[in-house]
């Protein structure tokens, strides 16, 4: 995610001193003036099922998901408010609680209407094709020390497209 334009629409909002987060969720613009000391910014994947046939798919958001551990991205945040995510270990993205067979072929019968596609019967993991895992949000984590010395958290979440 690129926050140039973001961090420059913000300063001109935001008082000089202040730290400038700005992290958007489709359809909704977050934007934060916060006057830290330091910080810390962290991110962790929330990772969710889909089934596909190669086009059609069904996301299942509102099922079981996976969580990798959080991953400190300070060092990301660059001097003009640019913010690249960094590349995550393979494991962040497609980290996912085990599951039966049947777990799975019940999941989508109660999410995703009449879509079954071919193999499913034979599928036996989330990773196994018809079936696949990715990042379905990610949780950013913000943590520091204002600079009237109080501690503050904030946990930002950002739904992300699944797939490619």
């Amino acid at each position: 995610m690129h926050l140039i334009a973001a961090y420059l629409t913000a300063r001109l909002l935001c008082p000089p001193a202040d730290t400038i987060i700005h992290i958007p969720d489709p359809g909704e613009v977050g934007m934060y003036c916060l006057q830290y000391d330091t910080f810390r910014l962290e991110v962790q994947t929330e990772t969710s099922m889909t089934v596909m046939a190669e086009g059609p798919h069904c996301d299942l958001r509102n099922w079981k998901h996976g969580y990798s551990q959080l991953f400190d991205i300070t060092y990301m945040v660059q001097p003009n408010g640019s913010l690249e995510m960094p590349d995550l270990p393979k494991a962040a993205l497609d980290v996912f609680p085990a599951v039966s067979q049947k777990e799975m072929q019940d999941a989508v019968r109660q999410y995703c209407d009449d879509f079954w596609p071919p193999g499913i019967e034979k599928s036996k993991t989330p990773h196994t094709y018809p079936f696949g895992v990715s990042p379905s949000r990610y949780i950013f984590k913000l943590s520091g020390t204002l600079k009237n010395g109080q501690q503050q958290t904030i946990i930002f979440l950002m739904q992300v497209d699944m797939g490619c």
